[in-house]
Parts: structure tokens; sequence; C-alpha cells
């Protein structure tokens, strides 16, 4: 594969991701699960909208991240919601979550290319989806001394978590 495909390949992940430059924080994602354990996104906007939703991981070091979901919404969504990543119906288009995923790190990534803007991004395991409940979401808090860690909180409580800072 050529340099310009794979950069094709994992560009709308990396923008999410914030490589393309410093977009504004304005929510965050988490990750919870349906009564049958399919993983859900849970977006929580504070302000602005998301238009583009992703799975990506594992980390390789050197290698791009593997894209294993990459929808777009019809609109941009101004409000939370919860995307069911394998079947995220008719508003979001692009490519679902395929199962099975190996237990390693990946990344659930939200944003809004054109406001230049994403949510706090959400990292799991499978065996970590396997433990949650459809009432408690799973999500990822940033620390200066000890860095990115996954938390999980009641899904009731996301919105005011997410936006507490936010505003």
């Amino acid at each position: 594969m050529s340099r310009p495909l794979v950069l094709a390949a994992v560009l709308p992940a990396l923008a999410l991701a914030g490589c393309a430059g410093t977009p504004e924080v304005n929510g965050a994602v988490g990750i919870t699960v349906t009564a049958d354990g399919a993983p859900v996104a849970v977006v929580e906007i504070c302000r602005g909208s998301v238009q583009e939703l992703g799975v990506a991981g594992p980390n390789r070091g050197q290698q791009p991240n593997e894209v294993h979901a990459d929808l777009v919404a019809a609109a941009p969504v101004r409000a939370s919601t919860t995307v069911v990543l394998a079947a995220p119906g008719e508003d979001w288009q692009g490519t679902p979550l395929r199962a099975p995923l190996d237990d390693d790190l990946y990344v659930v990534l939200a944003g809004d290319h054109e406001e230049d803007s994403e949510l706090t991004q959400a990292d799991f395991r499978v065996a970590e989806l396997d433990a949650l409940t459809p009432d408690t979401v799973q999500y990822s808090v940033y620390d200066d001394d000890r860095g990115p860690r996954s938390v999980q909180a009641p899904l009731a409580d996301f919105h005011d978590l997410a936006c507490r800072t936010r505003g």
C-alpha cells in the first residue's frame, strides 16, 4: 500500500483524535452496552456538534491504528445521543463496527471536522465491555500525574460528569 493510501485510510481517525490541529473539546464520548452486550457509544455534547464517530485501534506503535467503525451523521448532531456501533441506524452512514474484536485497547472517537471540535475519547477492551451493564458507562479521564485512565459511572450521571468543566 502506498503512503497516500495509508493516510487516506486513517485520516478520519487522525482528524478525530486531534492530530490535525487543536480542536475545541466540547463534550465526551463513553462506551456502554445493550442488554445483549452490543457496544454503544454514549455521545455527550456540552456545546457545538458532532458529525463523525469512529472506533480505532489497537495502538501498535508506529503502525497506523486500524479503523473498525467510521460513521458520519447525515446532519450535525447537537444533542447528546447513543449509537449502537454495530447497527447505528439510518441517521449514521459509513462503516459500522464489525465483531469480533481482539482483547486489545480500542478507542471511541467523536468530533465535527467542519467545526474543528471533538469530544474526549473513551478507551476500552472487550473484557471491559463484557463487565459493563446498560446502565453503566465507561469513559476516559486524563490526569497530569497518571495519564489517561478508564473509569466507570452510572449512565444517568454521565452528562453532568462530561460537561462539568465544559459548560
